[in-house]
């Protein structure tokens, strides 16, 4: 076999092994005896496989973007680990989403992640795992969670994501204006992980997202008059801008990922053209804005 054949027969080569190391695994979920070797299975599949594998592999579980069985979450449960970089999925059956929650913790190291299920709405306990998780998905660069998003995760992602540079929620029913202002201003001195502090806080000890937010609108509510002035008047007075701009640092700074987002799509959501103001004002200006009454 000559140089050039064995370069083009190598992606094949690693195709069938990954086939070969999917079925093994499958027959091993299937067994009786998973739950006494997933701990030692999982050891060595995080030590005798590269992550670029790993996540591979993972992609060839999920080749339809669905968990619909009990043995994909299982497989799911071995791969995902700190080193998995991208998750997408468009369909989690109601009988395992708690248990792929339960596993959104470990993706620590996510850039990318992609959930498009259109029936499905976090519950309370969903939601608050779910923000700690993107809490802590701290090199998420894509966030996408069509139709089940929520102004919490939009905090949670505004101040613990610097380098976001695509936000999706079309048609997250949850998200309102009060999340876009918690997605790009936090309180002054909040970008030394006080933020994150203060989410888990809420979800361990408090039980209750609303308390959070409600104290972020609350404290945001006079802002939000003179972003929405200063976002609509023409021509802008310098001495009044410098005046506004003044007050507005007083009670906020705009979040790391402002200078980062380059997509916003809010169609379908409860974001009112106020919240499309206030992004208007916080983002670069070559930033796309996808909404139901504006489109840039």
């Amino acid at each position: 076999m000559t140089g050039g054949s064995i370069v083009s027969a190598a992606p094949d080569l690693v195709s069938g092994c990954l086939a070969v190391i999917q079925r093994l695994l499958t027959a091993a979920t299937r067994r009786k005896t998973w739950h006494n070797h997933k701990a030692a299975l999982t050891a060595y599949l995080h030590t005798n496989i590269p992550h670029n594998l790993r996540q591979r592999l993972q992609e060839r579980v999920l080749a339809d973007w669905r968990v619909y069985d009990t043995v994909t979450l299982r497989l799911l449960e071995l791969l995902f680990s700190s080193a998995t970089s991208s998750l997408e999925l468009i369909y989690v059956r109601t009988f395992y989403r708690d248990g792929f929650v339960n596993l959104l913790p470990r993706l620590t190291g996510l850039t990318h992640l992609r959930i498009q299920d259109p029936v499905w709405t976090l519950s309370r306990r969903q939601l608050g795992v779910t923000l700690v998780s993107i809490s802590k998905m701290t090199y998420l660069r894509v966030l996408t969670l069509q139709y089940c998003g929520h102004d919490a995760l939009l905090a949670a992602a505004g101040a613990s994501c610097p380098h976001l540079q695509v936000v999706d929620m079309m048609g997250a029913r949850g998200v309102t204006d009060e999340g876009v202002w918690s997605l790009v201003t936090v309180k002054p001195g909040g970008w030394g992980g006080s933020g994150l502090t203060a989410l888990e806080e809420d979800i361990v000890r408090k039980k209750s997202i609303a308390v959070r937010l409600g104290k972020c609108w609350g404290a945001a509510v006079k802002s939000i008059t003179s972003k929405l002035v200063f976002a609509l008047m023409e021509p802008k007075d310098p001495k009044l801008l410098k005046h506004m701009r003044s007050d507005e640092e007083d009670s906020f700074c705009w979040s790391r990922c402002t200078s980062s987002l380059i997509r916003v799509d809010l169609r379908c959501t409860n974001v009112t053209p106020v919240g499309v103001a206030i992004l208007k004002q916080a983002l670069l200006t070559r930033a796309r804005i996808e909404h139901d009454s504006i489109r840039e």
